[in-house]
């Protein structure tokens, strides 16, 4: 059987397109939710596992939650049997929970591949790793001997502290972008398929906000920054401005404000769909982001994609918008040099982009 494990919706819809292209195989579908829309039975699945509580990284969880940690893996146990004949897909090992699950895969001889996690694929993979404060060298000394997450490692990923599994346990990475990682760990690339939709707006794009303040900015940075930049609206007929599923209620408070009192022209989309669904209901030409790339699973719909990752990075320097840079740089996507240049007729992807060295998901497994 292949599983696939999930986190979030960009995930499943990913997925989905993967398993209609395997009619002949066993399929299950193992959740551990961030956010995601809970399945509860598919005519894809024929097994379908729903793991609804995270292991969080937190010294205090690990002394005084240690009996809540031991339920969630005992119930992992008992819920999964995996054997050796069987495939896990899962979309990223920077979630304890989702390392736990790999490990009783990998335990039993299965086959695990990484799929493509946006932007943690082709930029934290591509980042050298450096050692961790001690407080989480001892984290990850508590998981090895008290947890037993045999193959975990706590490292420094740019501005982030995150936790990875060996590179051993994987058979490949899996990705649709992109031509290599650091990683020690075998690189595939899908082929693509094309699913162009119909523009209704040629002129018309769409703002993908992402919650960089989370990570490596200030709130009040981040939304100044905004603030400026949401100008470029006036260049673009439909401008709409979606939130990100993770956004917090201050910022998305002020970020409303701000365009009700001075950008009367954007249109706040309230949908909670992904992006690769949103664009059907708001067909437009360009979809403007930071560095996410559900722009750039929307190429293959024919949309363009605005990446301000250089912009971002000239002000705030980040190793990890270095990275992503270095990876459009790869696959020959252009960037804007300068605000003003982010207006229709934009041009990301002046060639065509041709499969070269692509397999189908199909051929990888074999």
């Amino acid at each position: 059987m292949i599983y696939f494990l999930i986190n979030n919706n960009y995930h499943f819809d990913l997925d989905l397109k993967l398993a209609k292209q395997l009619p002949n195989y066993e399929l299950g579908l193992i959740q551990v939710p961030y956010s995601l829309n809970i399945i509860t039975n598919s005519d894809l699945f024929s097994k379908i596992y729903y793991f609804p509580n995270k292991i969080t990284s937190s010294i205090t969880d690990f002394f005084f939650h240690s009996l809540r940690i031991l339920a969630i893996q005992k119930y992992v146990h008992q819920r999964l049997k995996p054997n050796s004949d069987d495939i896990l897909l899962v979309h990223t090992d920077m979630d304890l929970l989702n390392q736990y699950i790999i490990q009783v895969f990998y335990n039993a001889k299965a086959k695990i591949y990484l799929l493509e996690d946006g932007t943690s694929t082709m930029c934290t993979y591509n980042l050298i790793p450096h050692k961790a404060p001690l407080k989480d060298r001892i984290k990850t000394l508590i998981l090895h001997h008290i947890y037993k997450f045999k193959y975990t490692k706590i490292a420094v990923y740019g501005q982030q502290i995150l936790p990875v599994m060996k590179d051993f346990v994987f058979k490949g990475v899996i990705v649709n972008f992109g031509n290599s990682i650091r990683r020690n760990i075998p690189f595939f690339k899908l082929t693509q398929v094309k699913e162009p939709i119909e523009i209704l707006h040629e002129n018309g794009a769409i703002f993908l906000n992402q919650g960089l303040y989370s990570w490596y900015l200030k709130e009040d940075e981040y939304i100044s920054y905004i603030n400026n930049l949401l100008a470029i609206s006036e260049n673009f007929n439909p401008f709409y401005f979606k939130f990100h599923p993770s956004d917090i209620k201050s910022v998305k408070n002020a970020i409303t404000k701000l365009i009700v009192e001075r950008y009367s022209n954007i249109i706040i989309i309230e949908d909670n769909d992904i992006a690769e669904i949103l664009i059907q209901k708001y067909p437009v030409r360009y979809a403007i982001t930071f560095n996410s790339t559900a722009a750039l699973n929307l190429i293959n719909k024919g949309i363009v994609p605005i990446f301000l990752n250089q912009l971002i990075n000239n002000i705030f320097p980040n190793s990890e918008f270095t990275a992503f840079d270095q990876f459009l740089k790869s696959i020959n996507c252009h960037v804007p040099a300068k605000l003003s240049d982010i207006k229709p007729g934009f041009s990301a992807l002046p060639s065509a982009q041709k499969n070269i060295n692509t397999k189908s998901i199909v051929d990888i497994l074999k």
